[in-house]
């Protein structure tokens, strides 16, 4: 007769560890160019590589040995573009980075954008977008968030956080919750911190740009709902992501990026803390196999 002998805390935490997921969006490391942006498989709008473009920056970049992506926008008719959908949707928690370098020779709050919506939803425009993370030519970061109850004198319900302007290579960190109503806590950077159902975190270089005790964003910033027209469904989750111009009006953006990375479950902890739920679930195969008898 076998004897089985289990740490229920261990067994508890074993599954949560196993569900992980890390996808490449962009790294730069593929053979053609083409391949490097194979996970924008939505659209793409190369632009006319003179005056507006998506362009292939190759190595050694600031980011390292790699190749890196550029993104720029001086045509006034036109804007860069990159759509790709994920295989399935994000409906928890997830993680993703980018390192990021502004090269715009003319300050303005012209920008490059980050966005997520719903499958099938152009992030062309704002209203069908979850929220909206800006790389601005004049250096800024800028975050988008709904802002009902921060009575700032403004006619619309959705306001911005932004950095100062910033020079060189920095790694931009985006933690969100596509819960529809659950929170989400996490340590992450020696922040220890509670996410809201449909928010999100900002770290700019592992300090976090939403930070403070004001109510509308101490728990995170609320996905950009409360906008006119708004036209995400937080039940069926975040698919589509991609970069784009500002608008193609717009001028001035000039930004690189590299090692744009998607994580979800336990790999969205440091890598210290991945470590350690590693070295717990080995060690509950461990003790469970020492008392089976």
């Amino acid at each position: 007769m076998k004897k089985t002998t289990t740490l229920c805390v261990l067994a508890a935490l074993a599954p949560a560890f196993l569900q992980a997921a890390v996808i490449t969006i962009y790294d730069g490391e593929q053979a053609t160019f083409a391949a490097d942006l194979a996970a924008f498989d939505a659209a793409q709008d190369l632009g006319d590589g003179i005056s507006d473009g998506v362009e292939n920056v190759a190595a050694p970049t600031a980011f390292g040995t790699g190749d890196a992506l550029r993104m720029y926008d001086f045509n006034t008719s036109d804007k860069p573009e990159l759509q790709g959908e994920f295989a399935a949707p994000l409906t928890g928690a997830y993680r993703i980075d980018f390192q990021s370098l502004n090269q715009s020779a003319n300050s303005s709050t012209k920008a490059i954008r980050f966005r997520m919506a719903n499958s099938g939803k152009s992030i062309t425009s704002e209203s069908r977008s979850a929220f909206s993370l800006s790389w601005q030519a004049d250096g800024k970061i800028t975050a988008k968030f709904s802002d009902s109850g921060l009575n700032d004198g403004d006619a619309t319900d959705v306001d911005t956080k932004s950095t100062a302007a910033l020079t060189g290579v920095h790694d931009v960190t985006i933690i969100g919750n596509n819960e529809v109503s659950a929170t989400y806590a996490y340590s992450l950077f020696g922040e220890s911190r509670t996410l809201n159902a449909q928010s999100y975190d900002v770290y700019i270089d592992g300090a976090l740009l939403n930070s403070g005790s004001d109510a509308w964003y101490a728990n995170g910033m609320k996905y950009t709902l409360e906008k006119s027209a708004a036209d995400y469904d937080p039940s069926l989750g975040i698919q589509r992501f991609g970069l784009l111009g500002s608008s193609n009006s717009d001028v001035d953006p000039d930004i690189q990026f590299d090692n744009i990375i998607l994580r979800t479950g336990s790999s969205i902890p440091e890598p210290a803390a991945i470590g350690m739920m590693a070295l717990v679930s080995a060690a509950f195969v461990f003790i469970r196999r020492r008392f089976v008898v």
